[in-house]
């Protein structure tokens, strides 16, 4: 009886590892290429803190006459994980008065990660950043430039009284 015992004892834990299953899980991480201009930088290749960043608008700008410009805080905030590259151009500020047929423009530049555009002499949009493969197969890249610009002085001074607004243009290119 005590060697039945041991034979179906045997049996049974041999048995236990017959049950035991594997789970294999896979995934695929697709390609991702956003950016957005904010109020605060993102924290350096977190795209959670880059998904919760409010995307602006518009930039308030205000020339005070000591000559010196003060802007909002305003970043080009980008989180890819593909190789891309940005690039930047503007047009010159124009009055906001309808009825001002023939007002002057004010021009500026304006700077993000030590590219610069000028609205009066440059001609084609400035390369902001490019983000290379060898930096994309690393994984998702999260980085904020900030943004900055400076108003041409004569022409601020030789505008007509009023608002003026200009557009600063950024495009995404797949590489």
């Amino acid at each position: 009886m005590k060697k039945t015992i041991a034979i179906l004892l045997v049996l049974v834990i041999g048995m236990a590892g017959v049950f035991a299953a594997e789970l294999d899980l896979t995934t695929n991480v697709a390609g991702k290429s956003n950016f957005k201009i904010t109020v605060a930088p993102a924290t350096l290749n977190n795209y959670g803190h880059f998904l919760g960043l409010t995307s602006e608008d518009s930039i308030a700008i205000t020339f005070v006459e000591d000559g010196s410009d003060t802007v909002e805080d305003a970043y080009l905030t980008m989180a890819t994980n593909v190789p891309y590259s940005i690039s930047m151009s503007a047009e010159a500020m124009e009055t906001t008065n309808e009825t001002l047929t023939n007002a002057p423009v004010i021009n500026y530049t304006v700077t993000a990660n030590n590219a610069n555009y000028i609205t009066n002499t440059t001609e084609s949009a400035v390369v902001v950043r490019a983000i290379n493969a060898t930096e994309a197969q690393n994984g998702m890249i999260v980085v904020s430039h900030k943004i900055s610009a400076e108003l041409n002085q004569n022409d601020y001074f030789s505008a007509a009284t009023g608002g003026y607004t200009g557009v600063i243009t950024f495009n995404i290119t797949a590489e």
